[in-house]
């Protein structure tokens, strides 16, 4: 299609509100150079708009509760009460990691000096 052909057909097509009207022919600034120089300068590119966003999609994940497990009040209460001693067992385990690592035996500190 020519520029003649896309111009005419934006002059015969009824304006709406939904899309707007394309610029007509006399309205399109023709480019003009100010330089003395015989050959234009490069131009830096246009500014590329910005990517738009993604739409934001959040995971699903599955419902999890112990009620809808099927266990009850009891069954609860057994399950945080295991869980709580666990949390218990695996803390004190690595205060005593850390107690050790940092506050040797006086037994253990001679021993290394000797070696």
């Amino acid at each position: 299609m020519s520029i003649r052909q896309v111009a005419f057909k934006s002059l015969t097509r009824p304006y709406n509100s939904i899309t707007p009207p394309t610029p007509r022919l006399a309205t399109i600034p023709q480019k003009t150079h100010l330089s003395t120089s015989n050959s234009p300068k490069s131009h830096a590119p246009p500014p590329r708009k910005p990517d738009p966003a993604p739409p934001s999609v959040e995971p699903s994940h599955p419902r999890f509760s112990l009620q809808d497990l099927g266990a009850g009040r009891g069954v609860r209460v057994v399950v945080i009460a295991c869980l709580s001693v666990f949390a218990t067992m695996e803390t004190i385990f690595y205060v005593k990691v850390g107690w050790a690592y940092f506050y040797p035996p006086k037994e253990a500190e001679s021993e290394l000096k000797e070696k």
